[in-house]
C-alpha cells in the first residue's frame, strides 16, 4: 500500500508544479515586460528589479497554487483513469480511498501552509514592493513618464520629446497649467524632476525657457516671460509617501484587528477590514475544495485529452474567482456576513466536490 502511495505522490507532483510555473508566468507576464523595458530604456539597475520581482512574486503565487493543485488533481487522476490504472486497483480489491487520500493530505497541509504564507509573509512583501518602488522614484522619478506624449503630473500636463534615460533629463517640454481665470503655458529646453524626501512633491528645475500667460477674461492681456532657471513645484497627492498609513494589503493580521478595534469605537463600518481578514483565510483553503472537486472530475476524465483537463481547471477557476469577488463586494457592502460571502466559494465548491467523490468511489 505504501508503495501504491508513492506512486500516486509522484503522478501528482509534477502537474502540480507545471500548473503553478504555467499559471505563475501567465499571471507575471505583462510585469515581466514592464521591468524588461525598466532596465533596458529606463536605465533601472539590475538589483531593485529583481527586488520588484521577488517582491510582486508572492501576491501572485497565493492565486496560482491552488490553480496547480486543480490542474495536478484532474490531470494525475485522469491519468490513472484514461490508463485504466483505477479499474485494476478496484480490480485488485483495494478501496479508492487509499489512492486518494495522498492527493487530499496534499491539498489541507498545501492549505496550511499557504495559510501562514497569506498571513505573515504576503503583507510584508506587499510593503516591500510599495517601499522598493519608492527607492527607485527616488533615483528615477522619471520612470512613468513618456515620450512623445502628455503625461499628467499632479494638476499639469507636461508633454515631453525626449527622456534621457541615464541622466533622467527631460528635453523639449511643454506644459499646460489651465485655470477658470487664466491659461498658462511653459515651454523650456530641458527639466530635471526631484522628488522631495517626504515623496509628497517633485520640484521640476526648467533652464531656457518662457512662461506664456493669457487672462481668459480679457484675450488681449498676453504676457510672457524668458528665463535661464525656472522651479516648479508639484504636489503628488502623496502618492509615493514613505510615511504614509500601511494599506490593508499591507497590514498583518494584528494590525488588521487593532483597526477593527479603533472603527468600531468610531462605529465605523468595519466591513472592509472583516473581509481582508476572511479572504486571508479562505483563499488558502481553496486548495482543499479544489482537490475535493478535482479527483472526481479526473476519475471520469477517462479518455480525455490533457488539453480538455486544463480547459476545465480554468473554468473551474474562472467560476471561484468570480464567486469570490462577488462575496468580496456583498461583505463590504454589507449584504452578507463577510465569514459567509468569503466562504460560500469553498463550501460550494467542496461539497459538489464530495459529493462527486463519493459517487465515484462507490
Amino acid at each position: 500500500m505504501k508503495i501504491l502511495k508513492n506512486y500516486i505522490i509522484r503522478e501528482y507532483l509534477p502537474p502540480f508544479l507545471f500548473g503553478v510555473l504555467i499559471f505563475t508566468f501567465i499571471f507575471l507576464a505583462s510585469k515581466i515586460v514592464y521591468i524588461t523595458n525598466m532596465v533596458i530604456n529606463k536605465g533601472v539597475g539590475i538589483f531593485p528589479v529583481l527586488k520588484l520581482i521577488s517582491y510582486s512574486l508572492p501576491p501572485v503565487l497565493i492565486l496560482t497554487i491552488p490553480m496547480g493543485v486543480l490542474l495536478a488533481s484532474l490531470l494525475s487522476f485522469g491519468r490513472l483513469a484514461s490508463d485504466n490504472e483505477i479499474t485494476a486497483i478496484k480490480a485488485s480489491g483495494i478501496n479508492l480511498t487509499s489512492i486518494i487520500s495522498p492527493a487530499l493530505l496534499i491539498g489541507f497541509l498545501i492549505s496550511l501552509l499557504l495559510f501562514i504564507f497569506y498571513s505573515r509573509v504576503l503583507p510584508v512583501s506587499n510593503y516591500k514592493f510599495f517601499e522598493t518602488s519608492y527607492l527607485i522614484a527616488q533615483t528615477r522619478p522619471t520612470l512613468e513618464l513618456r515620450e512623445h506624449a502628455f503625461n499628467d503630473l499632479g494638476e499639469m500636463r507636461i508633454y515631453i520629446n525626449r527622456i534621457n534615460a541615464k541622466t533622467s533629463i527631460l528635453e523639449d517640454i511643454i506644459i499646460s497649467e489651465n485655470k477658470p481665470e487664466s491659461s498658462k503655458f511653459i515651454t523650456a529646453e530641458k527639466g530635471l524632476l526631484l522628488l522631495h524626501p517626504d515623496g509628497v512633491k517633485l520640484t521640476l528645475q526648467l533652464t531656457n525657457g518662457a512662461v506664456h500667460q493669457m487672462e481668459t477674461s480679457d484675450k488681449n492681456n498676453y504676457q510672457s516671460l524668458l528665463f535661464n532657471v525656472h522651479n516648479i513645484v508639484i504636489n503628488l497627492g502623496g502618492t509615493f509617501n514613505r510615511e504614509r498609513e500601511r494599506m490593508l494589503e499591507e497590514m498583518s493580521n494584528l494590525e488588521i484587528k487593532k483597526e477593527i478595534d479603533k472603527y468600531k469605537v468610531g462605529k465605523i463600518s468595519i466591513n472592509p477590514f472583516l473581509v481582508e481578514l476572511h479572504r486571508r483565510a479562505s483563499l488558502p483553503f481553496a486548495c482543499l475544495s479544489f482537490t475535493l472537486l478535482g479527483i472526481p472530475l479526473g476519475l471520469k476524465a477517462r479518455h480525455k485529452s490533457k488539453s480538455i483537463n486544463f480547459g476545465i481547471s480554468v473554468l473551474l477557476i474562472f467560476i471561484y474567482y468570480l464567486l469570490l469577488m462577488g462575496g468580496e463586494t456583498m461583505g463590504i457592502r454589507g449584504l452578507a456576513s463577510p465569514a459567509l460571502a468569503l466562504w460560500i466559494p469553498n463550501v460550494a465548491l467542496g461539497v459538489v466536490g464530495i459529493i462527486l467523490l463519493i459517487k465515484s468511489i462507490k
